[in-house]
């Protein structure tokens, strides 16, 4: 009895952003376009005013009393946050997320919209896109996400749905 030889795990394409690379018999492009309004409900709502020192270490209460985010003061401000639930909201969550937040809003760190094109011989056949991936993510948005092996999958449908039709 023969003995089966063990698959090699697939190898993940190397890319570089904008350029067209050959993997599976497809042209694969990665792009990442600016996106000019992201979505940011996932680090929660954020607001800072002037405010009294009566204030201090106060929390925020809607109508029926149920907490609606956590004031914090120094020098006379108010940081009202209001959490997304999708993250923690441990002090360090809260600091965490508003450091985040306060880089996106300055422009230190920015969103794209990434998109993976599979063609052959110059036609688009298959895609998969992306909004909101971190700059500093963009790759790994790829990988993780499977981004090219969707766009290829779709290709090919793509291409069976065109040789296949009409009982040919």
């Amino acid at each position: 009895m023969k003995s089966k030889t063990p698959k090699r795990p697939a190898r993940k394409p190397e890319f570089t952003i904008g350029e067209t690379f050959r993997y599976r018999g497809f042209d694969v492009k990665v792009t990442a376009e600016y996106d000019p309004d992201p979505d940011f409900s996932w680090l929660g709502e954020f607001k800072r005013k002037a405010c009294c020192d009566l204030c201090v270490n106060r929390k925020g209460l809607d109508a029926d009393g149920n907490e609606t985010g956590t004031y914090y003061y120094s020098s006379g401000e108010m940081e009202w946050w209001h959490p997304s639930g999708m993250r923690g909201t441990s002090p360090e969550d809260i600091k965490a997320d508003h450091k985040l937040h306060e880089e996106f809003g300055s422009g230190q760190r920015s969103m794209h919209v990434v998109t993976v094109t599979a063609s052959r011989n110059g036609v688009k056949l298959g895609f998969d896109s992306l909004g909101g991936v971190d700059d500093g993510y963009i790759a790994d948005a790829v990988y993780d996400y499977g981004m090219i092996s969707n766009a290829i999958d779709e290709a090919r449908k793509t291409l069976r749905g065109l040789c296949c039709k009409g009982g040919a």
